[in-house]
């Protein structure tokens, strides 16, 4: 499970000075409502009293004006810059992030952002299973609380700020990458060298040949495969890719099937299904690497030329009902 890395050369450490009050705390968030708090709580994690706080928010502007009534005088709503990041957490001495309870993080970038810089950032519980000692967690309505604790021991702050960093060091520096892909290659060696020997799951055929067919609710195309497929060699492996409703009959001889519903089936329009069947025979064929592709059907499909127009060389069989003269 590999978490997000970061580039700390990018984002330098903040010198951690003691902060007095007005104490500078903010946060950075693309413009999503449900990333920030309810009505209720914003002005408990963001507090108004301007005495004490200055609140400072990069992005969100035009969200934050029509999701609260008032933005109190203290907040500074500063348009957002990718290039400003770094300068704009610099200048914060706790990041505090609080947002609505039917919002799910799917990870937390801007966070690691601010933990990177070294800051003490603030943050709702369950963010702990994910950034550990490196931040400090609470509710809302404790913000206040945890600030004047740091504010009023400054080894505190201190060391606070150095283990955010280090956590970052340790945990998501970009630099890491390599030694993350070391030991995964070093941890494979063995399981690799267990597969060789057949202790675990083989490697798959390298000569399938994979029968494709329309049919529609019919049969006529599918079991005249099926009587091909049974009479191949063992050292081919017969696979199945049928638009027809029969296809449980592949499946009880004992052979992989895969159901491609056909357009008249789902609804869909002629173009737009093509391009789907176009892609899923890519994928399929990509995944099995058939020697043969047998095709069994009245009509090519211009998604399947366009699927097998990618792999110019496997050996295609067209099979199909001889190519009567009309008669009046």
């Amino acid at each position: 499970d590999w978490g997000n890395l970061i580039d700390l050369d990018a984002w330098p450490a903040k010198i951690a000075t003691t902060p007095g009050y007005p104490v500078v705390i903010g946060r950075h968030s693309r413009p999503d409502p449900l990333k920030w708090p309810t009505a209720e709580d914003v002005l408990l994690a963001y507090p108004a009293e301007a005495s004490r706080f200055r609140v400072r928010v990069l992005g969100s502007a035009t969200l934050l004006t029509a999701k609260y009534d008032k933005i109190p005088p203290n907040w500074e709503l500063i348009p957002f810059d990718y290039g400003g990041v770094a300068d704009f957490l610099a200048g914060l001495d706790f990041y505090v992030y609080f947002h609505d309870p039917s919002w799910s993080e799917a990870f937390g970038r801007t966070i690691l952002e601010a933990l990177a810089t070294g800051l003490v950032v603030i943050l709702p519980p369950h963010f702990e299973a994910l950034f550990g000692k490196a931040a400090v967690y609470t509710v809302p309505a404790h913000v206040e609380q945890v600030i004047d604790r740091f504010v009023n021991d400054p080894d505190l702050y201190r060391s606070q700020c150095e283990q955010a960093r280090r956590f970052v060091e340790n945990n998501h520096d970009a630099a890491i990458y390599a030694d993350r892909i070391l030991r995964l290659l070093q941890d494979q060696a063995p399981s690799m060298q267990s597969s060789n020997s057949g202790d675990l799951f083989p490697p798959l055929p390298q000569r399938n040949v994979l029968f494709a067919s329309s049919n529609g609710i019919g049969v006529g195309h599918l079991t005249q495969q099926l009587a091909i497929a049974q009479r191949l060699p063992p050292s081919l492996t017969s696979i199945f890719a049928t638009m027809s409703y029969s296809m449980k009959a592949a499946v009880q001889h004992g052979y992989q099937a895969h159901f491609l519903p056909h357009h008249r089936i789902l609804g869909a329009k002629t173009e737009d299904w093509n391009t789907c069947l176009a892609e899923e025979l890519f994928e399929l064929v990509a995944h099995l690497r058939p020697a043969v592709f047998a095709y069994d059907a009245t009509a090519v499909f211009e998604g399947v030329a366009r699927a097998l127009g990618m792999f110019p060389d496997i050996f295609k069989i067209w099979v199909r009902r001889p190519l009567w003269r009309d008669r009046k």
